[in-house]
């Protein structure tokens, strides 16, 4: 299920955020319920019938590789912050 953080993004430790799966925010978004869980619960249908989502797919690891990203970061002399 979804991760609760507190002073994730600001330092408040009133801010609460919920990290979360687009798929897992998708699921719980048709159920209209936080407290679903896709991998033991349906849902019921319009017409009567229970419903459940299949776990999702996809590649395990990307074709080409991952991005290598950017160079490390060095601080040079004039970047140090006094302290």
């Amino acid at each position: 299920m979804g991760l609760t953080c507190s002073a994730r993004n600001d330092g408040n430790p009133g801010t609460m955020n919920f990290l979360t799966s687009p798929e897992l925010t998708t699921a719980m978004t048709f159920a209209g319920s936080m407290e679903f869980n896709p991998m033991t619960d349906s849902l019921v249908t319009p017409s009567g019938k229970q419903f459940k989502f299949q776990p999702p797919t996809g590649e395990s690891l990307p074709v080409r590789g991952f991005d290598s990203g950017m160079l490390p970061f060095y601080r040079t002399d004039k970047q140090a912050t006094k302290v």
